[in-house]
C-alpha cells in the first residue's frame, strides 16, 4: 500500500485534505469568475438573452455565408462528436428523433483521456474526424455539428476547418465553474456554446463567443420507473471522496439508514440499469450538488434530472440554480447541511403520502420539460434548424 493510500485511511488527515482542496477550488472559482466579469465590463460586453442570441446567430451565419433552412422534425442531417462512456448513450437516442445522426465517438476510436499519451494521439484523432465529416457532408449536407468536447480532444484548427465547410457548429460543456480553461480557446470558433452553469455565461461572452444556458436532462426511454417494492430508506450512488464520507457518517449518527454505492464505498458495483432501478427501490435518493471537493460551489448534475424522470424522490443540496428548473419543496427536495438533511429525511419517511406527492410532481415536471429531446428541440429552434417550434422557458 502506497503512502498516499495509507494517509487516506486516517480520518483526520483525509478530512483536512478534503477541506484544503475545497477551499482552493472555491477560491479559484471566485477569482476566475471575477476575472471574466472584469474582462466583459472593460470591453462593454453584455450577456444576451435568447431572443438576442437568435439575432446574433443569424448575423454570424450571414458573415460566414451560411444559409440555415428550417426543416421538419425528423429530416435533419446531424453530426455528433462525443465520447460515449455511460450517460452519454442517451444523447444519440434523443438526436435520432430529429433526423439522421452521424456519430463520431472518440472513445470507440481508441482515444482515452486518461492515457498519458493521448496528447500525441490527438492530432491523428482530429485528422480522422475531418476525413469522416467531409465524407458525410459530401454524401448529404450536414445541417449541424453538435459536440460534447474540450480542447483535450478537439484542436482549435480543427474547428476552423469545420467552419470552412460551412457547417453550423455548437458545443456543450458541463464543467465550466472549475474547468472553463479546457474550452476557452474553442468558444470563439463555435457558433453557439451551451453551458449548464448560468453564472458562467459571462466567461463565454468575454472570450468572444455566444452562449446559452442549457441544463442537463434525462431520457424517459432509459430513466424509467420500476414496479418494485422499496428496499432502502435512503440511497446514494457516487464516488467516495471529499466531504461526502463525513456528511453520510453524520446522517448515520442521527439514525438515518443510508445505503451507499460507488467507487470507494466497498460492496457491489452497480450497472447503469441497476442504478436506475435503485431510484425506484429507494424511498429517498440522496444527492450532492458540490463541484469537485467543494460544498459551497454548486452546479446542476445529470442526476438532478435522471432521478425525478425515473420517478424517484430526490433530495440534494440547496443549489440556487435548481430553482431555475424545479419548484423546490414541491417537485424535488433540498437541504442546507447534515442536520437539515436528516430532519427532512425523517419527515418524509414518517409521512409517505407527502413523499408520494413530491415524487409524482417531480416526475411530471421532468417528463414535461427535462427530456433530452426537449433540450435539442430548444437548441434547434434557436439555431433556426427546425420549424414548428415551441420553446421552453428555462
Amino acid at each position: 500500500m502506497s503512502i498516499k493510500e495509507t494517509l487516506k485511511k486516517i480520518s483526520l488527515i483525509n478530512d483536512l485534505n478534503a477541506a484544503f482542496k475545497a477551499r482552493c477550488q472555491e477560491r479559484l472559482a471566485r477569482i476566475e469568475l471575477q476575472h471574466y466579469w472584469g474582462m466583459a465590463e472593460r470591453a462593454g460586453i453584455k450577456i444576451l438573452d435568447k431572443t438576442q442570441i437568435a439575432v446574433a446567430l443569424r448575423a454570424r451565419f450571414a458573415a460566414r455565408g451560411i444559409s440555415v433552412t428550417a426543416k421538419p422534425v425528423g429530416q435533419l442531417n446531424l453530426y455528433f462528436v462525443c465520447g460515449i462512456n455511460n450517460w452519454e448513450a442517451a444523447l444519440p437516442i434523443a438526436l435520432c428523433k430529429f433526423g439522421t445522426v452521424h456519430l463520431f465517438d472518440w472513445r470507440a476510436q481508441g482515444f482515452d483521456l486518461q492515457d498519458k499519451q493521448h496528447q500525441k494521439e490527438r492530432a491523428a484523432l482530429n485528422r480522422a474526424l475531418l476525413i469522416d465529416l467531409r465524407q458525410a457532408h459530401k454524401q448529404h449536407r450536414i445541417d449541424l455539428l453538435i459536440g460534447y468536447f474540450t480542447d483535450k480532444v478537439i484542436l482549435p484548427e480543427t474547428l476552423m476547418e469545420i467552419s470552412r465547410l460551412g457547417i453550423p457548429l455548437c458545443n456543450f460543456d458541463l464543467d465550466d465553474k472549475l474547468w472553463f480553461k479546457n474550452v476557452k480557446n474553442l468558444v470563439s470558433a463555435i457558433d453557439l456554446n451551451l453551458t449548464n452553469a448560468p453564472e458562467c455565461l459571462v466567461k463565454y461572452f468575454a472570450c468572444g463567443g455566444l452562449a446559452m444556458f442549457w441544463p442537463e436532462a434525462a431520457d424517459p426511454e432509459i430513466h424509467k420507473a420500476y414496479d418494485v417494492p422499496f428496499k432502502y430508506d435512503v440511497s446514494f450512488v457516487g464516488k467516495k471522496y471529499g466531504y461526502r464520507p463525513k456528511f453520510i457518517e453524520r446522517l448515520r449518527q442521527r439514525g438515518i439508514m443510508i445505503k451507499t454505492f460507488g467507487e470507494g464505498w466497498g460492496g457491489e458495483r452497480l450497472t447503469n440499469d441497476a442504478v436506475i432501478k435503485l431510484y425506484s427501490e429507494s424511498r429517498i435518493n440522496l444527492g450532492f450538488g458540490g463541484v469537485g471537493h467543494s460544498h459551497q460551489v454548486f452546479c446542476l448534475k445529470g442526476r438532478d434530472f435522471e432521478v425525478p424522470m425515473s420517478s424517484g424522490l430526490y433530495l440534494t443540496q440547496d443549489n440556487p440554480e435548481l430553482a431555475l428548473v424545479y419548484k423546490i419543496g414541491e417537485e424535488i427536495l433540498t437541504y442546507h447541511d447534515a442536520t437539515d438533511c436528516a430532519n427532512i429525511i425523517q419527515h418524509y419517511l414518517n409521512h409517505p403520502e407527502d413523499a408520494a406527492k413530491v415524487r409524482n410532481a417531480g416526475y411530471e415536471r421532468a417528463f414535461r420539460e427535462h427530456k433530452w429531446e426537449d433540450r435539442f428541440r430548444d437548441l434547434f429552434c434557436l439555431m433556426g434548424s427546425i420549424n414548428l417550434c415551441t420553446r421552453l422557458k428555462y
